[in-house]
């Protein structure tokens, strides 16, 4: 606890819009305190997730972006004409989203470099801070809520958001190993948000395995997808908010119908 301590008087506070209390602070640049080597890390089979990773696979053109994104909300329309002929579920809808929001929207986000008060919303140019990866990728699939306002709030009320009548899991200064371990327990397979202590980020819940996806404050500061086995973004915490996207019913449909989604502030 006392290393935890003097872990977070360097660190605090490291990402943008999330902290309870202060959003105003610049942060302590990431290589003045503890450095994380990915080559110390064991190769991960992500395939056999059905992860794309960088490290695996080519990344795609960024001028595709945009064309991607207009696939993106082709395939929401389908969906939703599905859904009201009740051809498919809804969890067969969240398990869509799932996979577009994993495998077609986040490989061109990863690499984009991190920064306190980065925001923009174009992949690969410019910075993005912790809170604004989440909600622009979000909206970048169709969720209609304002990146720019639900980026700025606390971690708990993004959780709260996105969650809308669904509730939000915490986790108060749980052991980081036994909560990698019962996540999966608690949680079924899919994408949710998570609020941590000072930074934010989303959490892929597969094959017994956690997985965050996030801008990383840490070398080499940026985008990235890790088990959050490896990840000291998510290991450095003592609160833990998790609320569902891909899992929750309320959400997805509002993603089909292209209902606005109201930021909550504390």
């Amino acid at each position: 606890m006392i290393y935890r301590l003097l872990f977070f008087a360097l660190l605090l506070p490291a990402c943008n819009s999330v902290s309870q209390s202060d959003h105003s602070a610049k942060a302590v640049e990431p290589d003045t305190i503890l450095i994380h080597s990915a080559e110390s890390l064991p190769e991960f089979d992500w395939a056999a997730f059905g992860i794309w990773h960088p490290d695996q696979q080519e990344k795609p053109d960024i001028s595709t972006y945009s064309r991607k994104r207009e696939e993106v909300d082709a395939i929401r329309r389908k969906l939703k004409s599905a859904y009201d002929q009740n051809s498919i579920t809804i969890d067969s809808v969240g398990k869509r989203f799932e996979y577009l929001l994993l495998n077609e929207i986040m490989p061109y986000w990863y690499g984009t470099p991190w920064d306190f008060e980065g925001h923009t919303d174009i992949p690969g140019e410019g910075y993005v801070a912790c809170g604004y990866l989440v909600s622009t990728t979000l909206r970048h699939m169709g969720i209609r809520v304002n990146r720019y306002k639900l980026a700025q709030q606390a971690a708990l009320y993004e959780a709260k958001t996105l969650a809308l009548d669904q509730p939000v899991k915490s986790y108060i200064g749980p052991d980081n190993n036994w909560l990698i371990q019962q996540l999966p327990l608690d949680l079924e397979a899919g994408i949710y948000i998570v609020g941590l202590d000072y930074h934010v980020g989303l959490l892929l819940i597969r094959k017994g395995q956690v997985f965050m996806l996030h801008s990383s404050y840490y070398h080499p500061s940026e985008v990235v997808i890790e088990r959050a086995e490896d990840s000291m973004a998510f290991q450095y915490n003592d609160d833990y908010y998790v609320a569902p996207i891909s899992t929750n019913p309320t959400l997805m449909k509002a993603w089909l119908r292209g209902v606005s989604i109201q930021v909550l502030e504390p």
